[in-house]
């Protein structure tokens, strides 16, 4: 499975998940359309009425098959929002409540919550984690398990349609990553840079693309591949790390100056990526330290462009960001 930043969903982002081998993701209730029973006629669940505790496929228009998990919005909201971390059997007893007895089939309860909510931003958080896992693990009528286990023992029998191009902290959709739409996290500032970063990020990408295709024809035969393979050796930075990957997607062997080459165009290409970090568009105001974030790893993805293709891509980026 994989999760969505800011489970920021629409049949597309569905569609690549699937090729890519996916078999399920986690969305907001409220991304729920409409869902049917097998056989059953659909019923609209608009509004966070899409019941959490079964799983649902959707069918892509590909063919291709998607499961998918709504987590339980008002538990998530109280952990996150209304201390329910205060006490941790209060919190287990909470969880436990959500199953509904009489139902003949599989149920789970789960919720979407931060990690950084247990001690961080709730102090002691982690403590009443504990005690709520250790209180369920003690019902004999209540097992922890997992979204993976779950779908392989219950496949889903219910079919869901999701609300197309929405998250979960955006109540216009999608636009508190391209608009100054009103979503914010405080008050007395407004989010017109949204646009301009967004439209500066989307040219620079574009031009980097182009010239990383035709830069790396020669080197790495199937560039985007070996992007994605990459990781392998972001992880792992090793001198046999790195022989493996040349292995595995060069031709021939490269010289050490086509190795250099080499790296600093996936590193290029690595960073084109970085810049999209979600949390740019979150917050307040450019000078958050998000936002600076993603501005910086657009500098390290100009800086590594003008060493490889000349020095053309700062001034068209600055003159986006200044619309």
């Amino acid at each position: 499975g994989m999760w969505l930043a800011e489970t920021a969903c629409d049949t597309e982002s569905l569609e690549v998940l699937a090729e890519e081998g996916i078999r399920f993701t986690v969305l907001a209730p409220h991304q729920c359309a409409r869902v049917r029973r097998p056989g059953g006629e659909w019923l609209d669940v608009s509004g966070q009425r899409v019941d959490p505790r079964r799983a649902y496929v959707t069918e892509l228009p590909s063919g291709k098959r998607i499961a998918l998990f709504f987590y339980d919005g008002p538990i998530s909201r109280g952990v996150a929002f209304e201390r329910l971390l205060d006490d941790g059997y209060r919190f287990a007893e909470r969880l436990m409540g959500a199953f509904e007895p009489e139902r003949d089939e599989r149920q789970l309860v789960h919720i979407a919550t931060d990690g950084e909510t247990y001690g961080h931003h709730h102090a002691y958080g982690e403590m009443a984690l504990a005690v709520a896992l250790s209180h369920i693990e003690a019902d004999p009528d209540v097992r922890l398990t997992n979204y993976a286990e779950f779908l392989e023992l219950h496949p889903p029998t219910w079919e869901a349609q999701i609300a197309e191009r929405t998250s979960w902290s955006c109540a216009h959709g999608i636009e508190r990553w391209r608009a100054d739409c009103g979503c914010n996290s405080g008050t007395g500032w407004h989010q017109r840079w949204r646009a301009p970063l967004r439209e500066a990020l989307d040219w620079l990408r574009a031009e980097l693309d182009r010239e990383l295709e035709e830069a790396a024809r020669e080197l790495l035969p199937d560039v985007w591949a070996a992007r994605d393979a990459y990781i392998g050796v972001v992880l792992d930075r090793s001198e046999e790390s790195r022989q493996r990957f040349f292995d595995a997607q060069c031709e021939r062997a490269l010289t050490p100056a086509e190795v250099q080459r080499a790296l600093e165009l996936l590193e290029l290409s690595r960073h084109a990526m970085l810049m999209y970090t979600s949390c740019g568009w979150f917050f307040d105001e450019l000078s958050d330290l998000s936002t600076i974030q993603v501005l910086q790893y657009a500098g390290r993805a100009v800086q590594l462009a003008t060493g490889l293709f000349g020095d053309r891509f700062e001034l068209g980026f600055r003159e986006r960001l200044a619309a």
